[in-house]
């Protein structure tokens, strides 16, 4: 059971109480990052399954103790994307180019 009411933000419970009766798990790209990972811990919490992308999965192993389903992705393999997504419904797209203009990181 889903408990929306917990979301501290008024005014997006209407979309995020859609989000909540999904069947499928919300994927959330970037999930390292500070806004992502504060949605995956507020979509948890009221009981939405979470699966996240990280470069670094290593990284984010305090999600994945929390109930993220981390996934292995980068936005620069298309084909990393295309297995993360498999059997969401949803997407939230929070993860950012941090490396420099000559396509290195």
């Amino acid at each position: 059971m889903n408990q929306t009411s917990n979301l501290q933000c008024p005014e997006l419970r209407g979309t995020l109480s859609a989000i909540c009766n999904l069947p499928s798990p919300v994927l959330i790209t970037g999930i390292g990052g500070f806004i992502a990972s504060h949605l995956a811990e507020r979509l948890l919490a009221a009981g939405v399954a979470v699966r996240g992308t990280a470069r670094r999965p290593e990284a984010v192993g305090w999600l994945a103790a929390r109930g993220v389903e981390v996934v292995p992705a980068d936005l620069m393999d298309v084909a990393s994307l295309r297995r993360a997504v498999v059997g969401c419904r949803t997407v939230v797209h929070a993860a950012a180019w941090t490396g420099g203009a000559d396509g290195v990181s």
